[in-house]
This record gives structure tokens, sequence and C-alpha cells, in this order.
């Protein structure tokens, strides 16, 4: 059970209660306890046929929209008191919000025997609700994104995100032990899936996963989650932490389109249409066999319509290569990786060209062999793990600033706060791995002179 979801479902579900019943007091509020009673049966027997903690927080959220608005028993509420309460949640709701809530109480009052009141919950989708293409990411977006994050983790979990198109409910409660690494890339396993259990191959993004769960602080622990938490290595990544660091990666990155989880499962959807048949994309985006949201997709991705009336209209377009995500396989360690200039975990150049023939190309492949030089120490790893540290340093200290409670532990014969002591040992360790990178720099100093003497040579011959 995932810690964080449950807690934060303990407190909707108490603050839920405090419309029946004072928390002070515990004295009745004058509300009917029907409800109150009606509600909390229906919350067990969510629990009781697998409703994740994620969908049963969703249905509380919707209940109490549906508590501050209704005040009769359920068996007396009118067509009247249904449209009264559409009318407030429209007041600084967006359409999403409110049809969510909809969702959430049309399930309630079915569950509850009005289905005659849970007929006016249907959500009419509005044409204008669509996304349009060029509001969906893309992968330059992303690329943007990745650039913009400043940790091992985060990059690997917006290139997870845009490849897989995984719920949110699904991917946090990825385990290391659900992540399996071939010559091909990875394939995971999406423990709890909302249509069941299901595995996905991953290419594009393999690499930043491996990279992260070879860095990963527990990665020795099969059962650790893979996103884990920089507070606490034992738990989930947090949802409302994470948000809030897209919207600033969105915004140092200058992304301006709507950026939040469900956007790159949108993002996935629309890309996968491309090249998948419709039972396709159900299967690997999790769809049941009867949904139509595979068919939108198609629908907005155009498929194959653009090549089709160019070719009615006498225009032949050449074939041209439209993969938007781009991979390549380092020619020394097999690594699977997205097409940049290094690989990542031997550092060999991915795109060296077989002669010097200018000046230019001449400074370029000095530049590259000084970068391999580099990535074949220690320094890269130790350069990471200092970047992933003060990262995590700058969490706790936001969390100490908005005052938040916190524990104190025994050390060295005296209780301090747990936070202060975490910032400590890291600040203890980004010493000590500066220490080391000044040393191996002065053994790469001693070995460049080798390098740069093979470069005169060539540039002489």
């Amino acid at each position: 059970m995932n810690h964080m979801a449950r807690n934060y479902l303990e407190r909707r579900k108490e603050y839920l209660k405090e419309f029946f019943f004072d928390p002070e007091t515990g004295e009745p509020t004058g509300k009917p306890e029907s409800i109150y009673e009606k509600i909390y049966e229906y919350l067990n027997h969510r629990e009781n046929i697998g409703k994740s903690e994620y969908t049963r927080t969703n249905d509380v959220m919707a209940l109490t929209e549906f508590c501050k608005n209704i005040n009769k028993p359920i068996d007396k509420l009118t067509k009247v008191d249904i449209y009264q309460l559409f009318d407030s949640l429209k007041k600084g709701k967006s359409k999403s919000t409110i049809q969510f809530h909809k969702i959430g109480i049309r399930l309630f009052l079915d569950f509850a025997g009005r289905t005659d009141l849970a007929e006016l919950c249907k959500f009419e989708r509005s044409k204008t609700d669509e996304k349009l293409p060029e509001d969906i990411l893309t992968s330059d977006d992303v690329e943007k994104l990745i650039n913009a994050a400043s940790s091992l983790r985060d990059r690997a979990l917006i290139a997870f995100m845009y490849e897989s198109g995984a719920r949110r409910g699904e991917f946090f409660e990825i385990q290391i032990k659900h992540v399996v690494f071939d010559k091909n890339g990875a394939v995971v396993t999406l423990p709890k899936g909302k249509t069941g259990a299901r595995r996905i191959r991953l290419v594009w993004s393999s690499g930043y996963l491996r990279n992260w769960i070879d860095n990963h602080p527990l990665r020795e622990n099969r059962d650790a989650y893979v996103w884990c938490s920089s507070r606490d290595y034992t738990k989930t990544l947090e949802y409302v932490t994470f948000q809030n660091s897209l919207k600033r990666f969105a915004l140092k990155a200058g992304v301006q389109k709507r950026v939040n989880m469900h956007s790159f499962r949108h993002a996935a959807a629309t890309r996968l249409a491309n090249d998948l048949t419709e039972q396709q994309l159900k299967k690997y985006l999790g769809w049941s066999a009867g949904s139509d949201m595979a068919a939108r997709y198609v629908h907005l991705s155009g498929k194959d319509i653009d090549q089709a009336i160019l070719k009615v209209n006498g225009i032949e377009i050449e074939e041209e290569d439209k993969t938007e995500l781009k991979t390549i396989r380092c020619p020394r360690c097999n690594e699977i990786q997205n097409d940049q200039e290094f690989c990542f975990k031997c550092g060999m150049p991915l795109h060296e060209k077989p002669y010097l023939d200018t000046d230019t190309e001449l400074e370029k492949f000095k530049k590259r062999i000084e970068y391999e030089v580099k990535m074949n120490t220690e320094i890269l790893p130790n350069q990471m793990e200092i970047k992933d540290l003060q990262y995590r340093i700058q969490e706790i200290e936001e969390i100490i600033q908005l005052g938040e409670p916190d524990r104190r532990i025994e050390h060295q014969d005296e209780r301090i706060p747990l936070r202060k002591f975490e910032i400590q040992k890291y600040r203890e360790r980004i010493q000590h791995l500066e220490g080391e990178i000044r040393r191996i720099e002065f053994e790469i100093e001693q070995t460049k002179d080798y390098y740069l003497q093979q470069i005169n040579e060539l540039k002489n011959s």
C-alpha cells in the first residue's frame, strides 16, 4: 500500500466527516447522518472491489463537493437539488474539474439507488474540450523539460512519462524489481493498472531510467520504489511535490503549454496513435476493450491522411523518418539511449566521423577526446551525485522554510532535527566527492598530453 496515498486519503475522509460531526466536540452538525452512513458504505464497497487509494481519494473529493451542497436525505433528493449542485460546481472550477466531480457523484448516486439522479450527472463532452495537436507536448518540449530538471530521478521520470503514457496511479507504484533491462531497452511491469497489471516496452527512455536506477539510493533493494521520495527513500515521490516541480521546469524551459502528469499521457497517446492499431493502443495504455479513447486519439493524429490527400492531388512526397523519439545504440557498451552526442554510460562519442578533413573537425575531435577521458573516470558519477545531493538539500531547506513539523533524532549525545542532520550528512558527502574529483582531474591532466600528441600527429599526417 502506498503510505503517502493512504495518509492523504485518511485526511480527506476526516475532512468529509466534519460536515456531519463537529471536529472538537463530536456533536452532530445537523446534516443528515444517513448521508454519512451511505457514503462510508460506498467507500468500503470501493475498497472491497479493489479500487486504489488514488481512485478512492478522488471519490472522497467528489463526495466532499456533494456534502457541501446537499442537506437532505438521499431518498428525498430531487432533480432541482442536483441542478443546484451543478450550479455550485461551476463556480471557480475548470470544465475538467466539474467533469471529475460529476463522475464521482454519479457513481455514488447509482450505488445509493438513485439511478434517476445519476442519469443527470452524465457529462457531455464538448468539441471545444478536445485537445488540439498544437496543445499536445512534443518531443522538443519534453527535451526542454528534461534539460530543465536538476536531478537524475526527475529527468528519468519525465522521459518515462512521455514514452510510457502511464497513469500517475500506475507509475508511482513501480518498484525496482518491476524493471528489467535487455538489449533493446527495458520492459516495465505496471503492477496496479486501471485494467489490471500490464507490461510495457520502453526504448527511448530506457537510458534515462537505467542511469537513475544505477544511482538510486536503494538500488540494492529490489522492493524499493523506483520513484522514491528524496526525503524518505522508502516512500514514493509525492504527487503534489512533483507536480510543483513540473511547473518550475516548464517555466525554466519556456514551455508555454499546460504541463501536468496527465499531459504526458495525452502526448504519448497522440504520438503512438500514428503507428499502433486501436487494439495495440488500448493494450499499451491500459484502456478497456470497449473504450473509445483509442479511436479519439487516432482521429486526433490524422493518421496517414496528409499523405493520402497529397497523393490525390498528384503530389508525391519522399518517405522520411517520422520517428519522434530517436534512439541510438552505443558502439562500445551497446547501451540504448536518446540521440545525443556522447554515451551517458561510457562516454563514447556517438557520432564520430571516420577522418579529419578541416581544422574545425580537428577541434571537435579534440574536445570529444577530452570529454571521453573525463567520462571514463569516476568524475561524471561523482558530479551527478553532487548535483543530486544539492537538489535534495534545496528540497529539505524549502520544507524547513515552510515550517513543517520535524522529528528529532539522537546524534552525539544530543537530539537534533532530522532534516538538519540530513543536510549536514549531504554536505559532508559533497565535500568528499569534490576531493575525489580534484584528485581525478590531476590524473586526467597527466594522461591528456598523450591524446593531444596523437591529435598533433593526425594534423601533420
